[in-house]
This record gives C-alpha cells, sequence and structure tokens, in this order.
C-alpha cells in the first residue's frame, strides 16, 4: 500500500489535522488514485491510533470533495467526470468576471499588492510540485476577486465551489493536464491586466485563466472516459 510509506506519526494534539494532511498528499501526489478505496482500519492500524480520528479526517475530505463515501462501501477516492469539470471551472470563471462587472474591474491596490505576492508564492510552490500548498494560495488569490464586488451571495456561491478545488487539482495533477508552474504564473497576468482598470480586459483575463485549464481537462477526461 503505497501510501503508508509516507506516513510520520502524527502529534497527538493536531491529530485530526495531521491525517487530514497526510491522506490529502497522498492523493494530490497520485499514491492514492481516482477510484480507490481507503480503509480506515489499515491507516488506524499502521498509525497505531484509534479509528476515530481517521474517521473524522474522512469526513472532512469529503466535505473537500477528494473522497466519497458509498453507504455499505466505504470511502473512495473521488473521481471528477469531463462534466463535473468543465461547470466547475465555467462557473468559477462567470462568477469573478461577474463580481469584476461589478466592481468596475478593481479590487483595489492593497489588494492587487496581496495578489502579486501570492502569484510570487504560487509560482514557487508550484516549482516545488507542493500541490497542497499551492491550492491554498490559489483560493486566497481568487477570494479577492470575488470580495471586490461587496456581493455577499455571490461571494457565497464561489466559496460553496471550493470543496471541488482540492479534487480538481488532483484531476488536474495527475491526468497532466498543465503545467503548474505556468498554470501559476498565469496569475501575474491576471494582476497586470487588473492594474490597467479596464474592466473587459480584466474579465477576460479571469476567464482565459479558467477555460484554458477548462477546455484542456475536458478532452484529456473525455478521451479517458471514452
Amino acid at each position: 500500500m503505497p501510501l503508508l510509506e509516507t506516513f510520520e506519526q502524527p502529534n497527538i494534539k493536531t491529530l485530526r489535522i495531521q491525517v487530514v494532511e497526510i491522506i490529502r498528499r497522498a492523493i494530490l501526489r497520485g499514491e492514492f488514485k481516482p477510484g480507490d478505496r481507503i480503509v480506515e482500519a489499515d491507516i488506524a492500524k499502521h498509525l497505531g491510533i484509534s479509528r476515530g480520528p481517521i474517521r473524522e479526517a474522512m469526513r472532512q475530505l469529503e466535505q473537500e470533495s477528494l473522497v466519497t463515501y458509498h453507504p455499505h462501501k466505504g470511502c473512495f477516492v473521488t473521481t471528477l467526470s469531463a462534466q463535473d469539470a468543465w461547470e466547475i471551472y465555467t462557473l468559477r470563471a462567470e462568477l469573478e468576471a461577474f463580481s469584476l462587472q461589478m466592481s468596475g474591474g478593481r479590487v483595489g491596490e492593497e489588494s492587487l499588492i496581496i495578489m502579486e505576492s501570492l502569484a510570487g508564492k504560487m509560482v514557487e510552490r508550484a516549482e516545488a510540485n507542493d500541490v497542497e500548498s499551492m491550492v491554498g494560495i490559489d483560493l486566497e488569490f481568487h477570494s479577492l476577486i470575488c470580495r471586490a464586488s461587496g456581493h455577499k451571495r455571490l461571494y457565497q456561491t464561489w466559496s460553496s465551489l471550493n470543496s471541488h478545488i482540492w479534487a480538481l487539482f488532483f484531476t488536474v495533477t495527475n491526468a497532466k493536464v498543465v503545467n503548474l508552474v505556468e498554470a501559476a504564473r498565469r496569475h501575474f497576468d491576471i494582476v497586470q491586466a487588473l492594474r490597467t482598470g479596464e474592466k473587459e480586459r480584466a474579465c477576460e483575463s479571469v476567464r482565459e485563466h479558467y477555460l484554458q485549464t477548462a477546455r484542456r481537462l475536458l478532452q484529456v477526461l473525455s478521451e479517458k472516459s471514452g
């Protein structure tokens, strides 16, 4: 079982958090493949801990859409369809573009400075192939775009899709759909477009960022399913 080779003994104070990180990292690295069953008893035995923290960790990973629970069968690594991926990417693209439409293409100078810094960190994490950290930074970057409009329900809708982003990054990474470093660098293009203050250019930059990956992902997943 490849996953167990990467396990480290968790500190008791952060047991559930560390178990989540261990399993999530193993999934993002492809040590668990789409459709693989994750057996709580095997993990608990290897770590020398009870199944309680494992069960709690699996619930969180289910909320992140990285695993899917099937009654009477157990938890399995989520398999996203081409349609799932296309819908999530295109919806996020339109929500962020709509936020920029409402804000006139502006997010504020303070946010731009933060976003530029986040883009740099994202490139660093991509170069280190640290997908887990990259996802967190990516969410922080795009949240600033959605907050720009001040539209609470828009932001809530956008946030509701975040649980799927872990699974999407996992799919993108393991399907080798995009070069992670190139994808990270595209965030500098978004910052540059926002700095111009041109609403339509900013909206198009955000849309193209998502759609470039979505088109390729749709193609790859469709070919695999076919």
